[in-house]
C-alpha cells in the first residue's frame, strides 16, 4: 500500500512538470491567432455609404437663417431729459396750462418745435418762437424753439399777447415793462433794472431825480406823477424818462448782460376753442411725443369713474 502511494505521487509530479513546459507554447499560439483574426477584420470591413434617401445631394449655396434684430423701442431718447411737470385744465375764466421741466447737461440744447401733445380728444404741435423780443426788429423771423439746461416751458391755450401767431418768446429782465400794456396770461418777471441816484445824469433837476426814485420796478412815468412833482414842463426830465423807463430803452441798455435772458419759454397756442382736455374733468392721459412719434412722457389727469 505504501508503495502504491509513492508511485502515484511520482506520476503527479511528472505530469505537473510536463504541463508547465507546454503552457507557454499554448499561450503564445493563442496570442498569434487572435492578432491575425483582428487584422483580418480591419481589412475586410468597409463603412457603409449613405444612400440617396438618407443623404440627399444638395447643390448651390446653403440658405442662412435671417439675422435676429432687437425689438424697436417706443421710448424717445429725450424721455429722461424733458418731463411734464404740471397740467391745469381750462375753466370758464382761465385757459389750460402745461408746464415742462428740463433735465439737460450744462451745454446741451434740444429743438422741441414739432413735438406733439395728445389726448383722447385731440392733439397739437409745439410751434415756433423767437429767442428775444427786440423792439427794433418787429418783423423777426420765427425760429424753432431751442431749450437749454434749467429751462421751464409754459404752454397756455390763450391767444398770443403780441397778437401775432407763433410769436412765442423767452422772457428777459426788461419785459416786465410791457405787463401793463398787454394781456400776458403767463406772468412776466418783474426784475427790470432800476435807475438810482448815482446812475442819473447830473443835468436832471432835483425834483426829477426825486420822482425817478419813487417809480416802482418795471414801471414807466405817468402824467399824474409828473404833475405831482411839477415836471410837466421839464422837458429834459421827460426826455430822459422816455428814453430809459420803458422796454425799448431797457432792452438797448441791457441786452448784452449775461443775465438778460430768463430760463423760461412762454408759448401761446390760441386754442381756447380747440382744447384737448375735457370740460367735465373725466380721466384721460396727456402724452408728449417727439418728431418721430416716440413717447417722451405722459401725465394722467381728471377723475376716474368706476363701478362695482
Amino acid at each position: 500500500m505504501q508503495q502504491v502511494l509513492i508511485f502515484i505521487i511520482i506520476i503527479g509530479i511528472g505530469a505537473f512538470y510536463l504541463f508547465s513546459q507546454v503552457q507557454p507554447e499554448i499561450a503564445s499560439w493563442l496570442d498569434r491567432n487572435l492578432k491575425v483574426a483582428t487584422s483580418t477584420s480591419k481589412i475586410t470591413t468597409k463603412s457603409p455609404t449613405p444612400s440617396s434617401k438618407t443623404a440627399p445631394k444638395t447643390t448651390g449655396t446653403q440658405p442662412t437663417a435671417p439675422p435676429v434684430t432687437a425689438p424697436k423701442s417706443d421710448i424717445s431718447p429725450y424721455s429722461s431729459k424733458v418731463k411734464i411737470a404740471g397740467l391745469r385744465t381750462q375753466t370758464l375764466s382761465a385757459p389750460s396750462l402745461i408746464t415742462l421741466s428740463t433735465y439737460l447737461q450744462q451745454n446741451e440744447k434740444i429743438d422741441i418745435t414739432g413735438w406733439k401733445f395728445e389726448t383722447k380728444i385731440g392733439s397739437f404741435l409745439i410751434p415756433k418762437g423767437m429767442e428775444e423780443i427786440n423792439p427794433a426788429l418787429p418783423a423777426l423771423l420765427l425760429q424753432d424753439i431751442i431749450i437749454k439746461s434749467g429751462d421751464t416751458i409754459y404752454l397756455s391755450s390763450d391767444p398770443n399777447p403780441f397778437l401775432e401767431r407763433d410769436k412765442n418768446f423767452r422772457p428777459n429782465k426788461c419785459l416786465g415793462f410791457l405787463s401793463s400794456s398787454r394781456n400776458f396770461t403767463l406772468p412776466l418777471p418783474q426784475s427790470c433794472p432800476q435807475l438810482y441816484g448815482s446812475q442819473l445824469p447830473s443835468n436832471l433837476s432835483y425834483w426829477c431825480q426825486q420822482y425817478i426814485n419813487t417809480i416802482g420796478n418795471c414801471k414807466s412815468q405817468t402824467s399824474e406823477g409828473l404833475a405831482q412833482y411839477g415836471l410837466l414842463n421839464d422837458y429834459s426830465c421827460i426826455s430822459f424818462l422816455d428814453a430809459n423807463l420803458n422796454y425799448g430803452g431797457c432792452f438797448l441798455t441791457h441786452q448784452k448782460d449775461q443775465d438778460f435772458l430768463i430760463n423760461q419759454w412762454h408759448i401761446y397756442l390760441d386754442r381756447r376753442d380747440k382744447e384737448i382736455f375735457p370740460w367735465n374733468n373725466t380721466f384721460d392721459t396727456l402724452y408728449l411725443k417727439d418728431k418721430n412719434g416716440l413717447l417722451i412722457d405722459k401725465y394722467e389727469f381728471g377723475q376716474r369713474v368706476c363701478c362695482d
